[in-house]
């Protein structure tokens, strides 16, 4: 009788906390221990990325359209083209041992090609990445020179600058004035002149001789 009325008393105390747990839980003080052990069991699930996704082309049933013009060919555009449904497109596709891939996705129907996916985002990729070398290269150079300058030095300092701009830089040419110097900037300014028109040919001013503290300074860029 005793062990039927414990038996009772345990199942509705187990009952009554796991029905209240929450506000239980809330009142009562926990100690950090049991709380590590808390967020150490609880598992959140998380959304990963599939690395080998691709946000940039829809590929076989990755495409939404119910048809698609298939282009043949390179990339010009009088290039040969169909329009067929897209499992029709797919299946061609496949019969080739290659993909169907969406290149104008904003076209009406979408335009694809057949090729091998593999190499064509080898491909982008590498052109991407040639791309933004270039891009790294172009910037601002700059030449820094004296007031005291002889034409030799000139000369010399000219065709550096010829190089910079061939290249596609700007270039900034600084004129350093010291001492006594700082009264005369106009003698500057005609040394900055006669190298500017003598790169007329390739250059333009994109900044005009202008005086930052001891230094006049002018830009050109490549035509």
């Amino acid at each position: 009788m005793i062990f039927k009325n414990l038996k009772h008393f345990f199942l509705l105390t187990h009952k009554i906390i796991h029905s209240n747990w929450p506000f239980i839980l809330k009142d009562a003080k926990i100690s950090q221990s049991f709380k590590e052990k808390i967020s150490i069991g609880v598992s959140i699930p998380t959304i990963q990325k599939n690395k080998n996704a691709d946000k940039d082309y829809r590929i076989n049933q990755r495409i939404k359209a119910d048809k698609v013009r298939i282009v043949f060919g390179g990339s010009n555009d009088g290039d040969e083209s169909t329009v067929l449904e897209l499992k029709e497109a797919i299946k061609l596709a496949k019969d080739q041992g290659l993909d169907l891939v969406e290149v104008g996705p904003n076209q009406s129907p979408p335009v694809c090609r057949i090729l091998d996916y593999g190499k064509f985002k080898f491909s982008q990729a590498k052109k991407m990445k040639q791309a933004k070398k270039s891009q790294s290269k172009i910037g601002l150079k700059e030449m820094r020179l004296r007031m005291r300058i002889s034409q030799h030095d000139i000369n010399s300092k000219k065709k550096q600058i010829a190089s910079f701009l061939e290249e596609g830089n700007k270039v900034k040419i600084s004129l350093l004035m010291r001492g006594r110097e700082n009264a005369y900037p106009d003698l500057g300014v005609q040394i900055l002149k006669r190298i500017n028109d003598d790169l007329e040919s390739i250059s333009e001013i994109d900044k005009p001789p202008s005086l930052e503290g001891r230094t006049l300074s002018i830009i050109l860029a490549p035509k």
